[in-house]
């Protein structure tokens, strides 16, 4: 019998960062669907729910905070494993944003992506 494939979804405007991810994700054996903000990203996540999502917090237009709000205010979304993965790093705003939203809080300046991979590992 065969271990069906994981889903990632990972939405984040920093293209090259999204690459790097894919890369990692797709070596693991993940299926990875990506969008480059945030209204494209919840639409792809609508179609089809992932395993985990790896959602940007900072976009020019809608950001993922408000996406997050969204997400968790939708009973179909309300558990899904996120990981918040931003350069944002005011730990004043993050620490609560976690406990909040019930999601997983990493830094990119701070998370190997080892530790990311591993992250999402744990979470699926």
């Amino acid at each position: 019998m065969t271990k069906p494939i994981k889903n990632i979804l990972i939405i984040d405007d920093d293209r090259k960062a999204v690459g790097v991810l894919r890369a990692a994700f797709q070596k693991k054996g993940y299926a990875v669907r990506e969008a480059y903000n945030v209204e494209s990203g919840l639409a792809l996540l609508r179609q089809q729910a992932p395993d985990v999502l790896i959602l940007d917090l900072l976009f020019p237009q809608t950001g993922g905070l408000d996406a997050l709000s969204s997400l968790r205010g939708e009973q179909a979304f309300s558990t899904m494993p996120i990981i918040v993965l931003t350069n944002y790093s005011n730990a004043d705003v993050l620490l609560p944003l976690g406990a909040k939203y019930d999601v997983t809080v990493m830094i990119k300046a701070e998370s190997s992506l080892k530790d990311i991979v591993a992250k999402a590992e744990e979470m699926t």
